[in-house]
């Protein structure tokens, strides 16, 4: 089963099944466009983040106070102006779900730049728009899967899911540039 699962990303990305995939996620949303794509694509880079946020708040107090800056500040994650990040190192020192909120918020920042580069130019270079479409359409759901697998991986079958899901993302980004090399070409 193993062996299965790691030649499962290549079996997947074969370009019938990609493009039967896309078709049936354009179908469902037939709005979707590459630039709702970025949006979701920035939505979902700084979705750990704002549930790591929520790790750091204190709802048994008032929300005036929630995060202690007036009470005690010697206490709250924001004690040092100067060492605003001192909170967060707390946090991922001391919680298992801060940590994983916050790998899967870096890596989401450290993805979105590729995929905008890589839809940008495919739009400039003259890819098809239904072809782009379609491929920002996977990344998002693949995005989905993968933070999911981020937070929620306890053992190694769901970390090497994560790993998948990644490469797929990795091979939809690599795919997105190679349409706009070959357009460009055209």
């Amino acid at each position: 089963p193993i062996l299965m699962i790691s030649v499962l990303p290549t079996y997947l990305l074969t370009e019938a099944r990609v493009e039967s995939w896309m078709a049936g996620l354009l179908s469902t949303f037939p709005a979707f466009n590459i630039y709702y794509g970025l949006f979701w694509a920035f939505f979902l880079a700084y979705l750990p983040m704002g549930m790591r946020l929520m790790l750091q708040f204190d709802f048994s107090k008032s929300p005036l106070t929630m995060m202690d800056w007036w009470t005690s500040p010697s206490d709250s994650f924001l004690a040092n102006a100067g060492f605003p990040r001192r909170g967060i190192e707390q946090l991922v020192a001391t919680n298992i779900w801060g940590a994983r909120l916050n790998g899967a918020h870096n890596n989401q920042m450290e993805g979105f730049g590729i995929i905008a580069a890589a839809v940008l130019s495919g739009a400039q270079a003259g890819v098809p728009m239904a072809t782009l479409n379609g491929y920002m359409m996977l990344f998002i759901v693949c995005r989905i899967v993968y933070i999911f697998f981020y937070i929620f991986s306890t053992n190694n079958f769901l970390g090497f899911q994560r790993t998948q899901s990644w490469f797929l993302i990795l091979g939809i980004e690599a795919k997105l540039f190679l349409l706009a090399a070959e357009a460009a070409n055209n």
